[in-house]
């Protein structure tokens, strides 16, 4: 996911006049797997300005910690939500990566001048924050860096609060914007 998205940003940068964007102002914002996808892109020197990320899912610390609960994670996968060359695919991917996927450890690997702000939903069960979001901002915080928690009266989903929602990303992306 994250080569994938790595590719995005290099294609944004190369084409920033005819996409008229900014090359200096891009955020990254990244829900559940794509907070996945967003902190390994953070950790591997993504060229951005910041970044928001919405109940992020550390599978590293996941396979690792909480075996049965990995194994639904992934179960979930196969049920096509990501093209793979196969079903087993992402689980290998994971089992030889967990080690390094880990948040905190990832969390130790990412710039520490970029701000980053985490939002989680006080109901999320799937991801919650004192597991996937709390450890990796206890070692950004210790490493100096600009990094901040909401939280949400909701669920992963966010299905009763998408108005709140969306106001509350909005409002994180122009907090990063204003900082120098």
């Amino acid at each position: 996911l994250y080569e994938d998205a790595e590719c995005v940003l290099d294609h944004l940068r190369e084409n920033a006049d005819k996409f008229k964007i900014d090359p200096d102002h891009i955020y990254i914002i990244g829900y559940s797997m794509g907070g996945f996808c967003a902190m390994n892109l953070l950790a591997r020197g993504a060229k951005v300005k910041g970044a928001v990320l919405l109940s992020p899912c550390d599978l590293g610390s996941r396979y690792i910690n909480k075996p049965a609960r990995y194994q639904v994670t992934i179960d979930a996968q196969k049920g096509g939500y990501f093209r793979t060359p196969d079903e087993d695919y992402m689980d290998n991917d994971v089992r030889e990566h967990a080690e390094q996927w880990q948040f905190p450890v990832l969390a130790s690997q990412i710039d520490a001048n970029l701000p980053i702000r985490f939002v989680g939903g006080a109901e999320d069960v799937t991801t919650p924050s004192p597991i996937h979001i709390f450890p990796s901002m206890e070692v950004m915080k210790a490493r100096g860096m600009d990094v901040t928690y909401e939280e949400l009266p909701d669920g992963h989903e966010y299905a009763g609060h998408r108005i709140l929602l969306t106001k509350t990303l909005f409002r994180k992306i122009m907090e990063l914007e204003q900082l120098p």
